[in-house]
C-alpha cells in the first residue's frame, strides 16, 4: 500500500505500477535514445576531426622536409655556383620549416618527442659540410619513415 496525503492509503497492485512505467518509459525512453546517439555519434565525429587534423599537420611538416631537401640538392649538389636567388630560396625553404614545426597544434608532442627540427638542422648541416647528396637523403629519409611510423600509430590510436 502507497500513501497518498489527503486521500489515505492507496491500494496499488504490481500489474498498475508495471503499465504506468511503461507508460513512463514510453515517453522517456526515445528522449534517453536520442541523448545517447547524439553524444556518441559526437564523440565518434570529434574524433574523426582530430584524426583529420592530424593526418593533415603531418602531411604538411613531410613537405616541408621535402621542399628543404630538394632545394638543398638543387643548390648545394647540383650548382657549383650560388646567387643571391639560391641563398633566399634555401632562407625561404628554412623558415617554412620551422615555421611548420613550430606550429603544428595537433601534432606538437609528437614532433617534440622526435626532435624533428634538431635531426633535420643536424642533417642539413652536415650536407652543407660534406656535399654528400647520398648520405642526406639516407638521413632525411630515416626521419621521414620515424615521422610516417609516428603519425601512423598516433592516427591509429584515436
Amino acid at each position: 500500500m502507497i500513501y497518498a496525503p489527503g486521500r489515505g492509503a492507496l491500494n496499488l497492485n504490481w500489474g498498475t505500477a508495471w503499465r504506468v512505467m511503461q507508460g513512463v518509459w514510453a515517453v522517456v525512453g526515445p528522449l534517453v535514445g536520442v541523448w545517447v546517439g547524439a553524444y556518441l555519434t559526437g564523440r565518434r565525429q570529434k574524433q574523426e576531426w582530430v584524426a583529420d587534423n592530424k593526418k593533415e599537420e603531418y602531411r604538411e611538416l613531410v613537405k616541408a622536409i621535402t621542399g628543404c631537401l630538394s632545394a638543398y640538392v638543387q643548390v648545394y649538389a647540383v650548382q657549383t655556383l650560388r646567387s643571391g636567388d639560391d641563398e633566399r630560396r634555401i632562407l625561404g625553404v628554412d623558415a617554412n620549416f620551422v615555421e611548420v614545426v613550430r606550429s603544428r597544434l595537433f601534432i606538437g608532442r609528437e614532433v617534440r618527442a622526435l626532435d624533428v627540427e634538431g635531426r633535420f638542422i643536424k642533417i642539413k648541416q652536415t650536407f652543407r659540410e660534406k656535399h654528400i647528396v647520398e648520405l642526406f637523403i639516407n638521413d632525411t629519409d630515416a626521419l621521414l619513415d620515424k615521422i610516417s611510423a609516428a603519425a601512423s600509430a598516433d592516427i591509429s590510436s584515436e
